[in-house]
């Protein structure tokens, strides 16, 4: 059996310490990351939905104001 020195102990804990610290910090970074990843989509989702009624507004504004044409080619008079 292999015999139990107290620094090999100690040295063990300390690394398990640090294991545990390591993955508390790539979580915490993984969580951030996440975090700014939804609230971009958010921000872009709110960017398009601003858009779009923005072009439907054009859109409705010019079917509304914009005069109808009768589809007849307009004849030059000046000759």
């Amino acid at each position: 059996m292999a015999q139990h020195h107290p620094r090999l102990t100690r040295q063990q804990g300390f690394l398990t310490l640090w294991a545990l610290l390591l993955l508390a910090g790539v979580s915490l970074l993984l969580t951030v990351v996440m975090v700014a990843t939804a609230a971009q989509r958010q921000a872009t989702n709110i960017l398009v939905d601003r858009y779009d009624r923005a072009t439907e507004t054009i859109h409705w504004q010019n079917a509304h104001h914009v005069k109808k044409t009768t589809g007849k080619p307009a004849r030059n008079r000046a000759k």
